[in-house]
């Protein structure tokens, strides 16, 4: 596939609108499939109000605000709450805030859920919003800190006993965006506790449909459902999610019957599970987008020598003329087709043509070898050099990708090794700025390219906390001149038209090599129910049907 067109396929599950937060709709139970399982005979049937997840990644804490990373965001949702939440339109819409609105030019005014409670039984309060916007940028040792979302807060009102006034440092039109990811946590419970804390299941205590009762680190986590929970009861009252990063192993468990549903199904096994009736799959594709981080900074390069292995003083990767040819020498057709096996749609940018800020000028790289070559000897490296990439197990046949991105490079004289690395081994790495290649993998899940830049991109280590997962180390004060420009502009269609240069400046300055957003597969026994999120996420009370 080459087009970025946003699809969903369902395959043996009738069509149905995604189940929401604000409350959840109620769904009719179903009645579980009978038979034998691929030959495995019968398997034991889980008790009626029980499901169990097999999911690759385990995040990193329990604490929301600890780690920016998909696993960890997907299990503080089972737990916790935000004010906001991000449609499936690309814009916000009510969660525990019911409404809001805009105050002058520098405040936004929030009406609080008044019937929310914690599932200690607690009420929510304002202050506890309070609290949330204190902790949430503070949290120590975070590898990838929150406080992004918050930087144009100046300080928290409370101006009613179920109302809140946000003033910002100046005008913040995105504020209401990127509150969605701010889960919040109670001040009586959370003042004092430590990221441990959270982990240990003592502090985890929020507004969301579960709450968890036990976590063991590489292997499993239980909840339990919130019985007192604001909105419609999830219909599962225990859940197991099962951590289980091998994918056969994912749909091993499956089949025996030892879990319910799981995601990243393996291409090898999605058309015997496709073809079975005793199980469903669906599809979606991600708002994710895998690429590669090349490392800009001109230093010694880690990882990378000369083309006979003698070491090198200066980076090669710092010249722009090395990155073009490293764009040139990648066939993202190739790897989607043949590599993927078409589980993936081709990306050359962060948004989706429709979405907000996708920009329609900005080139298809039509793989040219020769001229790879060219600009490699131009750059003073004839002989092209070696090389190591890094590449995270965090999505499908990502060793696969790994590999074929490794001959690739080498077809044009970069001669290149792949390392593929489970991700927590990648991320504690990579993060340290220890690697001249790696993968990246941005969830651009806001409806607006405004993060993903900010991340990824934005110069690193400055007062405002951006940059923070930019591991290449990319510096374009122009860009930042930007990205500052458009977080205060009001107007939409000069906010859109400043994220639209922004993002042809990334590309032109190859800062990130965008290559594709992934397909998330998941599959479930037959009789289960679940309309796959972009964001990749199941979450137990979007689950149905018994």
């Amino acid at each position: 596939m080459h087009s970025d067109t946003l699809r969903v396929t369902r395959e043996r599950v009738s069509r149905f609108p995604a189940a929401g937060r604000t409350p959840r709709p109620q769904w009719p139970a179903a009645a579980l499939a009978a038979g034998l399982l691929l030959g495995l005979g019968a398997a034991p049937a889980a008790a009626a109000e029980d499901l169990r997840l097999g999911i690759a990644l385990e995040p990193t804490s329990l604490d929301p605000h600890f780690h920016f990373f998909g696993a960890a965001i997907a299990m503080s949702r089972q737990i916790f709450e935000a004010l906001t939440s991000i449609g499936a339109d690309g814009q916000p819409h009510p969660l525990l805030a019911t409404a809001w609105r805009a105050v002058g030019d520098t405040g936004w005014e929030f009406d609080l859920r008044p019937e929310a409670k914690f599932s200690d039984g607690t009420p929510l309060t304002p202050d506890d919003v309070v609290f949330t916007f204190q902790r949430a940028p503070n949290v120590p040792n975070a590898p990838t800190s929150y406080g992004s979302n918050l930087r144009d807060v100046a300080s928290v009102e409370v101006t009613g006993p179920h109302r809140i006034r946000v003033h910002t440092k100046s005008p913040a039109p995105m504020l209401p965006r990127l509150l969605s990811n701010i889960s919040i946590v109670s001040r009586h419970v959370g003042e004092g506790a430590t990221t441990a804390d959270y982990s240990a299941t003592t502090a985890a205590i929020g507004t969301g449909p579960y709450r968890v009762t036990s976590w063991e680190r590489s292997s499993k986590a239980t909840l339990e459902r919130n019985e007192g929970y604001w909105g419609t009861a999830p219909e599962w009252r225990n859940v197991t999610i099962r951590y289980i990063p091998n994918a056969a192993a994912r749909v091993g468990a499956l089949r025996a019957g030892d879990v319910d549903i799981i995601d990243q199904v393996s291409a090898q096994d999605l058309e015997a599970l496709r073809t079975s009736p005793d199980f469903n799959v669906v599809s979606s594709v991600s708002y994710a987008v895998v690429g590669f981080l090349p490392d800009v900074t001109e230093r010694v390069p880690p990882f990378i020598t000369g083309p006979d292995g003698e070491a090198l003083e200066h980076n090669p990767l710092a010249d722009l003329r090395v990155r073009r040819a490293i764009e040139l020498a990648i066939n993202r057709d190739v790897m989607a087709q043949r590599v993927m096996s078409g589980q993936v749609v081709v990306a050359t940018q962060m948004m989706l043509p429709g979405q907000f800020g996708h920009d329609d000028t900005i080139p298809v790289v039509t793989p040219d070898q020769a001229q790879a070559r060219a600009l490699l000897a131009e750059a003073g490296f004839p002989n092209g050099f070696r090389m190591s990439i890094h590449c995270q197990r965090r999505f499908y046949n990502a060793d696969g990708m790994c590999q074929a991105m490794a001959q690739m490079l080498s077809r044009v004289g970069i001669r290149t090794e792949p390392v593929p690395m489970l991700h927590p081994m990648y991320v504690t790495h990579s993060i340290k700025h220890e690697f001249s290649f790696g993968t990246t993998y941005t969830l651009v899940d806001l409806g607006d390219p405004s993060t993903a830049l900010i991340s990824n991109s934005a110069t690193y280590g400055g007062t405002n906390g951006w940059g923070n997962s930019n591991r290449g180390r990319y510096s374009n004060p122009t860009l930042d001149t930007l990205l500052e420009h458009a977080q205060r502009e009001i107007d939409t269609t000069a906010r859109e038209a400043m994220l639209k240069q922004a993002m042809r400046i990334v590309h032109d300055d190859v800062a990130v090599i965008p290559l594709f957003r992934p397909m998330n597969l998941e599959a479930m026994r037959a009789g289960l129910q679940h309309a796959p999120d972009a964001n990749g996420y199941i979450l137990a009370a979007d689950v149905h049907g018994r």
